[in-house]
C-alpha cells in the first residue's frame, strides 16, 4: 500500500500562506500532491499532521486534509484490486487529478525518489538558515563520518537504516574513529534529528532508527572556584594587553553566564536599565541578563571608548586562556574521564590545560548555586529549559559539598 505524509512548502503566496503538500510514497515512488489547504507556518503542527487551533478556519481544514487521504487511499486501493499489485503510476496520477476539487492539483510529475544523500544536502541547506553555524558544523561533520562509513561499508540509502547499520555505525565511531561514548551519542542523536525531518518530508525509512540507542555519560564539570577566579581578577597584565583583553572577555561570561558566541556579539544597544536583551545564538530565545556591578565594571571600561567588547576568534580565545591560566597558576590536577564503548579513557593535567571559553559558562552556573541563588532563578539567566540540561554544567566543590553536610547533619 502506500505511505502518506503532509508537508507545507517553503514559498508563501500573497497572503503570506504556504501550501500544504500530501506526500504519497507507492512503490517507493513519490508523489506529490495538492490538497487545496493553505496555512500559515506559525498555524501548522507538523508532529500532529494538521492546522493548530489559532487558525479559525482551523476544523474545516483539518477535514479537507483528512478528506483528501481518504480519497488517496481509496483510488490506490481500488487502482491495486483492478491491476493485482503490479500498479501504474501514470494510471494512478491520472485517476487522482481527476478531482472535482480544482484547487487540489498535482504539483509535480512521478519523480525518482530523492537519494538520503539529495535529502542530508537540502537539509543541511534549509537548517543553514535557522540554527547556528556551530550546529551546521555538525550536520556537515556527520555527514563526511556517513560518506567515510560507506566507504568501508558500501553504499547507505534509506532501505539500508536498520538496527544492523545502527550497531555497525555505532562500532565504526568508537573503534576507527576513536570517538567517546558521548560524542558517538551527539552524531546518533544528530543522524535521527536528519531521519525525522526526512520523515515528515514522505522518505520511506525503516522505523528502526526511532530505537537508535544514544549514549550519554556524566562527565566532569571543569569549573572555577572563587578563590581562582579572584586569582584571574588580582593577575597583574598592565603589561600584556593580548591577554588583558582575555581575561575581561572571560570574566565578563563568568559574570553572566553567557556563551562566548554571545558575548562576541554583545551590542550595546541591547542594555537597557543595566540588563541585556539577549537573543541567544544557538537557541534564537531571548533572555534578559541583569549585568552584575562586576559584569557593569568591565563593561564600562570597554563602553567608555566606544569600541565595545573585544572580538577574537573562539581557537585563539582557548588557546590564549590557557596561556592565561598558566601564568596565575591555576595547577589543581584535574583528571577528566570518559568511556568508549567499556573501555575507560583518562584525561589528566593542571586546571589550566583545561581552560576553555565554555568554563565561564559552568563556572557562573556553579558559583551562583554556591551563593544561594534558587536553581529556578538560575534557569532564567542561562536560558536552560530543563534542570537535567543544567545539571551538565555544575562543579560544586569539595568545601561547599563538606559545608552543606555539615550543615544539614552536623
Amino acid at each position: 500500500m502506500s505511505r502518506n505524509r503532509f508537508y507545507v512548502k517553503n514559498t508563501l503566496n500573497r497572503d503570506g500562506r504556504a501550501t500544504v503538500i500530501l506526500s504519497v510514497c507507492v512503490n517507493h515512488t513519490r508523489l506529490r500532491l495538492g490538497t487545496g489547504v493553505t496555512v500559515k507556518l506559525e498555524d501548522w503542527n507538523a508532529l500532529k499532521q494538521e492546522v493548530k487551533r489559532s487558525d479559525p478556519q482551523y476544523a474545516h481544514l483539518n477535514t479537507k486534509l483528512r478528506e483528501r487521504i481518504t480519497e488517496v487511499e481509496k483510488v490506490i486501493a481500488d487502482r491495486m484490486q483492478v491491476v493485482k499489485g503490479k500498479l501504474n503510476l501514470r494510471d494512478l496520477l491520472s485517476d487522482l487529478t481527476r478531482r472535482p476539487d480544482p484547487e487540489a492539483v498535482v504539483i509535480k510529475e512521478v519523480e525518482a525518489p530523492e537519494t538520503m544523500w539529495e535529502a542530508y544536502s537540502r537539509f543541511i541547506a534549509v537548517k543553514r538558515t535557522s540554527v547556528a553555524p556551530r550546529t551546521v558544523a555538525k550536520y556537515e561533520t556527520l555527514l563526511s563520518l556517513l560518506k567515510e562509513f560507506t566507504k568501508r561499508k558500501g553504499l547507505i540509502d534509506y532501505a539500508n537504516i536498520t538496527h544492523d547499520f545502527g550497531d555497525a555505525f555505532t562500532k565504526f565511531l568508537l573503534t576507527k574513529k576513536a570517538h567517546t561514548n558521548n560524542t558517538v551519542g551527539k552524531y546518533i542523536s544528530t543522524f535521527k534529528t536528519f531521519l525525522s525531518w526526512a520523515d515528515e518530508r514522505g522518505a520511506v525509512i525503516p522505523r528502526d532508527y526511532v530505537k537508535f540507542r544514544v549514549p550519554e555519560e556524566d562527565v566532569e564539570v571543569v569549573a572555577l572556584t572563587a578563590e581562582e577566579l579572584q586569582m584571574i581578577v588580582d593577575f597583574d597584565l598592565t603589561q600584556n594587553d593580548r591577554l588583558q583583553r582575555v581575561r575581561d572577555l572571560f570574566l565578563f561570561a563568568c559574570y553572566t553566564g553567557a556563551r562566548f558566541s554571545d558575548v562576541q556579539s554583545f551590542n550595546v544597544d541591547d542594555v537597557r536599565d543595566n540588563v541585556w536583551h539577549l537573543r541567544m545564538n544557538k537557541t534564537k530565545t531571548v533572555i534578559r541578563l541583569n549585568l552584575n556591578q562586576h559584569a557593569r565594571r568591565i563593561l564600562k571600561s570597554y563602553m567608555d571608548d566606544g569600541k565595545g567588547l573585544p572580538k577574537i576568534s573562539s581557537q585563539k580565545m582557548n588557546d590564549y586562556l590557557k596561556e592565561l591560566g598558566k601564568a596565575v597558576g591555576l595547577n589543581e590536577p584535574v583528571r577528566i574521564v570518559r568511556y568508549r564503548g567499556s573501555e575507560k579513557v583518562e584525561d589528566r593535567g593542571a586546571k589550566w590545560e583545561f581552560l576553555s571559553s565554555h568554563v565561564a559558562r559552568r563556572t557562573f552556573v556553579t558559583l551562583s548555586l554556591e551563593r544561594g541563588m534558587r536553581p529556578e532563578i538560575l534557569m532564567t539567566f542561562t536560558g536552560h529549559t530543563s534542570h537535567k540540561t543544567m545539571k551538565r554544567y555544575i562543579a560544586l566543590t569539595e568545601t561547599k559539598r563538606k559545608e552543606e553536610m555539615e550543615k544539614v547533619w552536623g
